[in-house]
């Protein structure tokens, strides 16, 4: 229930962003969800499923995303919860805390 809702928010909310679904050796093993714009390159969504964490995956889903919003010469944003362990990498990518609450910390990598 919560996946349905979550999506119908990004849909709502973000309906001409990329909803990708990520694919190895023909099997979907996660998701990553992208809104583009000229100001910004959002990055709503990404996960996998836990028995490909660890291996990579997550960063080159990432570093693909950098390099198209360097092409755009925009930053690239997202939000991730203050305790979630995927926020380290994150930072080894160059994102940096714009603004944090008492759940979620917004980060951002600015274009090279």
């Amino acid at each position: 229930m919560q996946f349905d809702l979550q999506r119908a928010h990004y849909r709502q909310h973000f309906a001409d962003a990329s909803f990708l679904i990520v694919v190895l050796d023909g099997t979907p093993i996660g998701r990553l969800y992208v809104h583009y714009t000229t100001e910004q390159v959002r990055v709503l969504d990404i996960a996998l499923v836990p028995e490909v964490r660890g291996q990579g995956l997550g960063h080159r889903l990432l570093d693909n995303v950098i390099e198209q919003a360097a092409r755009l010469g925009a930053p690239v944003t997202l939000h991730v919860g203050v305790r979630n362990r995927a926020r380290r990498l994150y930072e080894r990518l160059g994102f940096r805390i714009v603004a944090e609450d008492a759940m979620h910390v917004l980060m951002e990598r600015t274009p090279s």
